[in-house]
């Protein structure tokens, strides 16, 4: 212990680095821009070196995940697919399966399943995801990981939300469903 009054000497080991990022702050931050500069590179270089056709993430063909997800494929169609979703929202005091909404909400339900790419949906009715209070619902969707076009998929449920929508129900799109196509 050092007695009040005392000058300390000795420096630690992790105030001499501070000390002197401090007495060159300009340096420092360029060595900062300079490794974060590089990790974009190398992330872009890594990217446009893949092979044809791989999605980001990719799964490792020789994992045990990817062993797992063929094997649950093979059993379950559309189980080892990219997986999507809508919620659908019906206003105060009603229920998505009113007798106002609920012809609208069947009907996305039917056409989902006719959607090209789409390989699987659970009805919110059977599957268990209508809320309590019956005005939340969402309809789970597995598109087909080896798209040529996902885009496309993604229109063709778009519209079929507008017309749910012009119904007076409120959807929102997420995963696979409102994710931007990967590049070219």
């Amino acid at each position: 212990m050092v007695p009040a009054g005392a000058a300390v000497t000795e420096r630690s080991a992790t105030r001499r680095p501070g000390d002197a990022a401090a007495r060159h702050r300009a340096a420092v931050l360029l060595v900062w821009v300079a490794v974060v500069v590089g990790l974009g590179v190398a992330a872009a270089w890594s990217v446009s070196t893949a092979e044809p056709g791989t999605r980001w993430p990719a799964v490792t063909p020789t994992t045990a995940a990817r062993t797992a997800l063929d094997r649950v494929s093979a059993r379950i169609p559309g189980a080892g697919d990219p997986a999507g979703w809508i919620v659908v929202l019906a206003p105060d005091g009603t229920s998505v399966d009113s007798a106002r909404f609920g012809p609208a909400f069947d009907a996305m339900v039917a056409g989902l399943q006719n959607v090209p790419g789409v390989t699987a949906v659970v009805d919110p009715a059977t599957g268990g995801t209508v809320s309590a209070d019956r005005r939340i619902a969402v309809i789970p969707v597995a598109v087909a990981a080896d798209l040529p076009r996902p885009g496309d998929t993604r229109s063709a449920v778009e519209t079929l939300a507008a017309v749910t929508r012009a119904d007076g129900l409120t959807l929102e799109l997420g995963g696979v469903l409102a994710a931007p196509d990967p590049g070219p």
